[in-house]
């Protein structure tokens, strides 16, 4: 009986250990075929990588953790290869929070502009400190007060400024001074979590202005199309032209350029298709559904930012709908991205397909177009002063002498004092004259002393002469702008 067990007991034991040896050779072998011979093996370069890699994780003197090591790997072979294609949305982020989709954020809420050293109020965004507080656009901060410490936002440059209402934490008081025309306010905020706008209703349909909508979307991230939706429900029925201000949007996600065009276009339209690199499409988009509203007359307004779903949109809308672009070409990102996110929450962004749209007077199967590094030319330009009006709006730097800069403050001046500046520099005319005979009209058109010392010791321009020309020109640009909007609205 005790050999009989001792035998079962020894074939056992002679089976398990075959079995695994044969499972190691198994593995093995699945393993030798897959690395050299499935469609996944890897190659010459893939493996140089491979190697690459271990080499420096295992052996190489001043590596760190594996985390580290791999982090950088990834970052550094995206972005080297997306510089070589001059593709700057392919990109490796260490969560998805920094991949800067996201429409929450965090702050006072507003968005400003330099403005002869103080801040200027350009928009204030929805359920934020600034919009509780009754904060407008046109509204200028020129002083805050914090933790007893008081200052004038003059005193400093804007990048400094900014500096300094970002160091604190999120809890606390600051106390802003407010100039809003003669008015001097005294506002309370704090920090808070509030959404971007999306959408900013410019001018309601009324019987004065032949029931024309304004509206500005500052972008397609996020829902804008659920807010527009909203928005329109309050006028249904009321609109026959809507106007769509899209200068300024750099894009956002194609399904919302998507969505919000099924609003307006007939069904059965072409309202773009994705298309890789061999050519073949990935997926189109079509109108499949009578759309929500029926609204006779459209207008976009576009400009050298506007970009990528919001340019996608504009190509929907002019091919299938009464729709006039105005404004200057585009930006021309007719490309679009995927995301691939790990385990650990890192994320890679990649450009994947190109982004076909209808032209005007699209025929099913052909003349879709991708206005990739293109943009789209639109039908009625803005007169060429706005485009310059433009740049100099957006002008916050110091001025300099360079033979550019010389020329662009002569520009500058010639919209601002048109009778008392010539038209080009000369032999006898320089950027120093330039300068002195501004610091004098300015001293007698302000009566500010400080307008009579143009130049620093060191010879560069004045921080307070620099401050009133950025704001001068911020002026100019926003009068050009009234005058382009009540333009738009008569159309």
């Amino acid at each position: 009986m005790e050999e009989k067990k001792q035998k079962h007991h020894f074939s056992l034991g002679t089976t398990v250990l075959i079995s695994c040896v044969t499972l190691f050779l198994g593995v093995g072998t699945g393993f030798f075929l897959y690395a050299t011979c499935s469609p996944y093996a890897l190659n010459d370069e893939e493996k140089q990588i491979v190697d690459a890699y271990r080499l420096l994780k295992d052996n190489w003197l001043f590596g760190e953790e594996s985390q580290y090591l791999h982090q950088n790997a990834l970052d550094g072979m995206l972005t080297s290869v997306a510089q070589e294609e001059d593709d700057p949305y392919t990109f490796y982020t260490g969560n998805m929070e920094d991949q800067g989709l996201s429409t929450d954020n965090s702050g006072f809420g507003f968005n400003t502009h330099t403005y002869d050293g103080y801040f200027y109020i350009t928009a204030v965004h929805p359920n934020s400190s600034a919009s509780k507080a009754g904060l407008r656009k046109g509204d200028i901060l020129t002083r805050v007060t914090v933790k007893d410490e008081s200052r004038n936002f003059s005193d400093y440059s804007y990048d400094e400024n900014l500096s300094f209402l970002s160091s604190f934490p999120k809890d606390t008081s600051f106390v802003f001074e407010v100039q809003r025309g003669e008015q001097t306010l005294s506002v309370s905020l704090k920090k808070t979590e509030y959404t971007d706008r999306l959408l900013d209703l410019v001018q309601a349909p009324t019987d004065e202005n032949n029931h024309t909508m304004m509206v500005k979307i500052d972008t397609f991230l996020g829902n804008p199309t659920a807010a527009l939706q909203g928005t329109l429900d309050l006028y249904q029925g009321k609109i026959d032209h809507l106007i769509f201000d899209l200068r300024g949007n750099g894009g956002g996600y194609l399904n919302q350029s998507e969505s919000m065009a099924k609003l307006f276009v007939p069904k059965g339209s072409f309202i773009d298709m994705l298309v890789d690199k061999n050519g073949r499409v990935y997926s189109s988009c079509y109108q499949k559904e009578e759309p929500r509203y029926s609204i006779e007359r459209f207008t976009i307004l576009v400009d050298s930012k506007t970009a990528s779903a919001s340019e996608s949109f504009t190509l929907a809308m002019r091919a299938n709908t009464n729709c006039e672009v105005v404004g200057f070409t585009t930006y021309g990102k007719g490309i679009a991205q995927q995301f691939k996110q790990f385990s650990d929450g890192s994320v890679i962004r990649f450009t994947y397909a190109y982004v076909y749209g209808p032209e005007r007077g699209y025929q099913e199967s052909k003349d879709a177009i991708c206005i990739h590094k293109k943009g789209i030319t639109p039908d009625q330009e803005y007169e060429r002063d706005f485009n310059f009006l433009y740049k100099v709006a957006n002008y916050t730097t110091s001025l300099g002498i360079s033979t550019a800069g010389q020329q662009f403050f002569l520009d500058a001046m010639q919209y601002i004092y048109p009778e008392q500046y010539p038209l080009t520099y000369s032999a006898t005319y320089h950027f120093t004259d330039a300068i002195k005979q501004y610091g004098e009209y300015s001293y007698l058109k302000y009566g500010k002393e400080a307008y009579q010392h143009p130049f620093n010791e060191d010879g560069t321009v004045s921080k307070k002469l620099n401050d009133l020309f950025v704001k001068e020109c911020f002026d100019q640009y926003l009068i050009y702008e009234q005058k382009l909007l009540d333009w738009t609205l008569t159309q």
